[in-house]
């Protein structure tokens, strides 16, 4: 549980070794351990899947789910995983965790699908040293992402740095 009493559960519908990882609390609560399922791109879950596994969690009290990655924003669903998401009772929040590249793009249709807040990883300041640790990370697109989501009104906007001894 958290702070707040209530459960959670994260969803990472992007990458390659994808994964639904719950808080080890709601793992404890029903006798579960987080674990990572290898697959492919086409192996990955479709939005009914999630819908329908985010639906079996709300019904054993999640109520704050996480869309996290990779990159969650490569799914050109999204969206409509998030409408589909939104619309299962119990669920009263949803979060996005981006790196920020297609919030440009993708940031009204996601407030408008019920994200409420958005965590967008700015890895530097540094146009270079940024693409140094994103491997294909460019600043400004991030930037960019960053204003279209402040611009959205979304409920919160936070910024996820890690601070690196150079």
């Amino acid at each position: 549980m958290t702070s707040a009493g209530m459960y959670q559960i994260r969803v990472i519908p992007s990458r390659p070794a994808h994964r639904i990882a719950s808080a080890p609390e709601v793992g404890q609560a029903m006798g579960l351990e987080p674990q990572e399922i290898h697959a492919t791109p086409r192996d990955w879950l479709d939005a009914d899947e999630v819908t329908r596994i985010v639906d079996l969690f709300a019904n054993l009290g999640v109520s704050h789910v996480r869309l996290t990655g990779g990159e969650p924003l490569v799914r050109k669903e999204l969206p409509e995983i998030v409408r589909r998401l939104n619309a299962l009772p119990g669920i009263r929040d949803l979060t996005l965790t981006t790196n920020g590249t297609q919030l440009t793009r993708y940031a009204p249709a996601l407030r408008d699908a019920g994200v409420r807040r958005i965590n967008i990883s700015l890895d530097s300041l540094r146009p270079e040293r940024f693409h140094a640790i994103t491997r294909l990370g460019q600043l400004d697109k991030t930037l960019d992402g960053i204003d279209a989501a402040l611009v959205q009104g979304f409920q919160r906007v936070k910024i996820n740095a890690v601070v690196l001894k150079h």
